[in-house]
C-alpha cells in the first residue's frame, strides 16, 4: 500500500474526547485528541493525563504550544446576541434530538457576537493554553448560505483578534 508522502505522517486527530482513555491512547500513539468539554478543570486534568502519558512514552511535551491536544466546540455566532441565540436554538435541537439520547453531552459552545466569542476563546485559552481550536458549525442543519456567512463573519471579525498569537 502507498505510504504517506509527509514524514512523519500527517497529524492524526481524535475529535470528541470525553474521557481520559482517549488522551492516554493518543499520547502513546502520537495523535492529537480534541477535547470538547466545557468543564475547564476536567480539561486541565485531561491535558495533564495526556502529557504524563506522552512523556512516559518518550515524547517530550510541555503545557501549551507543544502539548499536542486541542480544544473543540460548536460555534453559534451572530451579528447580534439574538442571531447567535437563533443558531444556539438550532444547535440545541440537533443535540437534544440526535446526540443526547445516545449519551453525548453538548460540550463546549462559543455563542454570541464576535466580541463575545473572542472573549470566550481568549478566556479559555488563558486557562488551558491549547495550541489549536476546532469549531463545529451546524453543517447541514442551517441554510448553506447562512453557514457560509457565519464562517466568513468568524474569519473577518474573530480570527483577526488572534493574529500573531
Amino acid at each position: 500500500s502507498p505510504h504517506p508522502l509527509q514524514k512523519p505522517h500527517p497529524p492524526v486527530y481524535a475529535p470528541f474526547t470525553f474521557s481520559a482513555t482517549t488522551p492516554r491512547f493518543w499520547a502513546r500513539e502520537g495523535g492529537r485528541p480534541v477535547v470538547i468539554s466545557d468543564d475547564v478543570e476536567f480539561c486541565k486534568t485531561l491535558f495533564q493525563v495526556y502529557m504524563d502519558e506522552a512523556n512516559g512514552a518518550g515524547r517530550e511535551l510541555r503545557y501549551g504550544q507543544g502539548m499536542g491536544m486541542g480544544m473543540g466546540g460548536a460555534l453559534c455566532l451572530g451579528e447580534t446576541p439574538e442571531q447567535a441565540q437563533e443558531m444556539r436554538d438550532q444547535f440545541d435541537w440537533l443535540f437534544e434530538t440526535w446526540f443526547v439520547p445516545f449519551g453525548f453531552p453538548p460540550g463546549l459552545v462559543f455563542q454570541g457576537t464576535p466580541e463575545q466569542v473572542t472573549e470566550q476563546i481568549r478566556g479559555l485559552h488563558n486557562e488551558l493554553q491549547f495550541p489549536e481550536l476546532f469549531l463545529w458549525l451546524n453543517t447541514g442543519l442551517v441554510d448553506h448560505n447562512l453557514m457560509m456567512r457565519q464562517l466568513e463573519f468568524f474569519a473577518t471579525n474573530v480570527m483577526p483578534n488572534f493574529a500573531g498569537e
